[in-house]
C-alpha cells in the first residue's frame, strides 16, 4: 500500500487511512531505516526490525504458513530470500515468498495479496538455503515474508524469545510477557504454491522462522 489520502477512499474510510499513515510514521521514527554501507558484503536483514534479531531455533510445524512482518523505511530491491536449516529432514522442502500488508476490519495488520512466490528450498540438509530473486519493495510499506513447509521435524533458525519486529507485541493474558507478532494458518500442503490472496491467519506466535532477505 502507498500513502493513503482522503481522495483515495470513500468518506467512511478516511479514519482508516489516517490510522495507517500514523502507523507508518511511528515505525519510521522508531527505527528500521536504511542499511549502512557494508563495503560490498552480504546485507541480509529483516527490514524495520529494531535492535538485534535474537536467534533461536524452531521446529517447523507441518503445513503451517508463517507470516513475518517487515517494514521498508526505504525502497529496496531484494536479490535473495532464505533460511538457515539446523536439523534436516529427508525429502522435504519449504516454500518462501512475500505478501503485501493491509489493515483488516479491526485495524490489525494482516497479509494481503501475493507479491512473490519465490519457490522452494530443500530441508534435506543443513545450512543456509536461499533463492535468487529480483523483487522491488516500496518505501514506507509493510510486507509479510512467508514460509511454509511439508516437514514435521526440520528445525530452522528462528527469531528467538526476544524479537524486535516493526509491530506491537501481544500476549494472551496480562500476566505473561507479550511476545506474539507472527500470524499463522494451516494450509493443505506446505510445499505447494503460496495462496493468493493470502489465507487469513487464525493464530499468532512469538517465535517464527527467521526468513531473511538480502539487497
Amino acid at each position: 500500500m502507498a500513502v493513503l489520502s482522503a481522495s483515495d477512499l470513500s468518506a467512511g474510510d478516511t479514519v482508516l487511512a489516517t490510522q495507517y499513515n500514523n502507523l507508518r510514521n511511528d515505525v519510521r521514527r522508531a527505527g528500521g531505516g536504511p542499511l549502512v554501507d557494508n563495503v560490498g558484503g552480504s546485507a541480509y536483514h529483516l527490514p524495520g526490525w529494531r535492535g538485534v534479531v535474537h536467534s533461536g531455533t524452531l521446529t517447523l510445524a507441518q503445513h503451517e504458513l508463517y507470516y513475518i512482518p517487515i517494514y521498508c523505511a526505504n525502497a529496496l530491491t531484494v536479490i535473495r530470500i532464505g533460511i538457515n536449516v539446523t536439523t534436516a529432514q529427508a525429502a522435504t522442502s519449504a516454500r518462501l515468498g512475500i505478501y503485501n500488508a493491509t489493515l483488516d476490519a479491526e485495524d490489525h495488520l494482516t497479509p494481503d495479496t501475493l507479491v512473490l512466490d519465490a519457490g522452494t528450498v530443500s530441508l534435506a540438509s543443513t545450512g543456509v538455503k536461499e533463492i535468487t530473486i529480483s523483487q522491488a519493495l516500496t518505501e514506507g510499506e509493510f510486507y509479510f515474508l512467508a514460509i511454509s513447509a511439508d516437514s514435521s521435524t526440520a528445525v530452522v533458525t528462528a527469531t528467538g524469545s526476544t524479537p524486535a519486529p516493526p509491530v506491537s507485541l501481544q500476549g494472551t493474558n496480562i500476566n505473561g510477557a507479550p511476545a506474539g507478532f507472527a500470524p499463522t494458518v494451516t494450509v493443505a500442503d506446505g510445499a505447494a504454491a503460496l495462496p493468493s490472496p493470502a489465507t487469513a491467519p487464525d493464530a499468532i506466535v512469538g517465535g517464527a522462522p527467521k526468513v531473511m532477505i538480502r539487497e
